[in-house]
């Protein structure tokens, strides 16, 4: 398995690991349920380096990500990103991932760890079909850099006391460009916590000095390292998918409730494009839910069937994601239902080890900071 520059200083803080993606990642560190509350009322921080990084630039790369990915590129300033999707031409998703904006000719995706080499060969495709190797230049930079996401209400005044109010300040889905230790980080105003928070992607030969003066900057604000156990509980409370569960292959966007970021507009060309739009204007025969359990139950989890009665019938829908929400100390899942059962309020019946356990669809997300 592959490790992170930050690997050591894992272990210094006794972090448990796990597999992720071919990656040996941290787990948790003094438990989940206390980093998923450091999160929720302080501030986490999570060593995301695992994730991979690609470079487009030339004349041609708005062009070519316009007609490969489905949001809409040319709506985006410099030091501007967006959240959208890489597809497939079966109505699938080969990944989801965060596109920035660096300057007129030059964007940076974020990709999943476990999906890099499919999102390579996918795009490194998609530019000879659409014959535009000339005017787009695509470099796989995963190996050269680390990612840390600083998350929670206290988020801010960490990185203030750190580096100042330039990051600071940063609106969400805005990235800006500054200098740690003479070398240039890149700190993006985005999260996958439901909280308001940063991702910041610096040179492997600085991540751990700049992780620890990170975590001495944030000790008065209550910054604790936190790992992937609790980045899934809290994604899960704020209902945002994880490819894997809520999204492959064989799964449309449109049924995992991200129309919205696929913009389907003239002479766009996208693979899927037009089975998206199809799917927009009927319907899916299914769609992905928010579900709480009732009453006390065993905790939900991925691949545990959904049905209409309590006893009897055929399945109407599959758990994907689930967990007992440290928030709100119930069982909460996602899951693909039939697209007549998904009103929220209607019951359902999950099946946990032979037997029916009584469950409710509400409306997404099951967490908002606001709250």
């Amino acid at each position: 398995m592959k490790r992170t520059a930050l690997y050591n200083a894992h272990e210094k803080a006794e972090a448990r690991f796990v597999e992720f993606g071919g990656w040996e990642m941290p787990v948790q560190y003094r438990g989940i349920l206390q980093e998923h509350e450091a999160v929720r009322k302080k501030a986490g921080v999570f060593d995301i380096s695992h994730m991979g990084e690609f470079r487009i630039q030339g004349s041609g790369a708005l062009d070519f990500l316009s007609r490969s990915l489905t949001n809409d590129p040319t709506k985006l300033e410099s030091g501007q990103g967006q959240y959208t999707l890489l597809p497939n031409d079966k109505g699938g998703v080969i990944d989801d991932l965060y596109l920035y904006r660096l300057s007129n000719e030059e964007f940076l995706a974020i990709v999943n760890a476990s999906r890099i080499q499919e999102d390579w060969e996918a795009l490194t495709q998609r530019l000879k079909v659409l014959g535009m190797s000339a005017s787009v230049d695509l470099t796989n930079e995963s190996d050269q850099w680390s990612a840390l996401a600083v998350q929670g209400p206290n988020s801010r005044a960490i990185l203030e006391s750190l580096m100042g109010n330039g990051p600071a300040s940063l609106k969400k889905n805005r990235l800006g460009f500054f200098k740690f230790e003479d070398l240039q980080l890149f700190v993006g105003c985005t999260g996958y916590t439901g909280e308001d928070g940063f991702e910041i992607l610096l040179p492997n030969e600085i991540a751990e000095k700049f992780w620890d003066a990170l975590l001495k900057a944030g000790s008065e604000f209550g910054l604790a390292p936190a790992g992937l156990g609790c980045r899934d509980t809290l994604r899960l409370e704020a209902c945002f998918p994880l490819y894997g569960h809520e999204l492959n292959e064989t799964t449309s966007p449109i049924e995992a409730g991200l129309g919205w970021a696929v913009k389907c507009v003239p002479n766009r060309d996208f693979p899927s494009e037009n089975i998206f739009t199809g799917q927009k204007e009927t319907g899916p025969e299914r769609k992905l839910v928010a579900l709480e359990m009732i009453g006390k139950t065993p905790p939900p989890r991925e691949g545990y069937l959904l049905y209409k009665d309590s006893e009897g019938g055929s399945a109407v829908g599959i758990i994907t994601s689930g967990a007992l929400s440290p928030t709100f100390r119930k069982g909460i899942a996602m899951g693909y239902i039939t697209a007549s059962l998904t009103e929220p309020g209607t019951e359902l019946f999950a099946e946990i080890r032979n037997k029916r356990y009584s469950a409710r669809v509400i409306k997404k997300p099951f967490y908002k900071k606001e709250s």
